[in-house]
């Protein structure tokens, strides 16, 4: 069972990559993402931050609302905390990754 998700979002724009997924707790949406995401966040994590935006709190709300995400949903952010790309997080693990990979490429790319 991996480490849970941090829902510490002050890391996002702090110099890696981001994926935060917005999540409310006993969804079966929102868990399916999060099991998607944490096959492949060992494949990641010294590379980029994984986090949640949490539904249930006043912090992940506004997160949430700031990038227009509900349960399920996730935000790819560059390492200064733009966004690269959103939405469903893919069921395919090959398309995940490419969605992963192609913020790292453009975080080498701006290097």
């Amino acid at each position: 069972m991996p480490k849970p998700i941090s829902t510490d979002l002050s890391q996002v724009g702090q110099g890696r990559p981001a994926v935060v997924l917005a999540y409310e707790n006993f969804s079966p949406t929102g868990g399916e993402a999060l099991a998607r995401l944490n096959n492949l966040r060992g494949e990641y994590e010294g590379r980029m931050v994984f986090a949640l935006a949490d539904l249930g709190t006043p912090q992940g709300r506004a997160f949430a609302n700031r990038y227009a995400l509900h349960d399920g949903l996730a935000v790819i952010l560059t390492a200064d905390g733009k966004v690269h790309s959103s939405g469903v997080v893919p069921v395919d693990p090959q398309a995940l990754r490419a969605r992963l990979d192609g913020v790292l490429v453009s975080a080498t790319s701006r290097s």
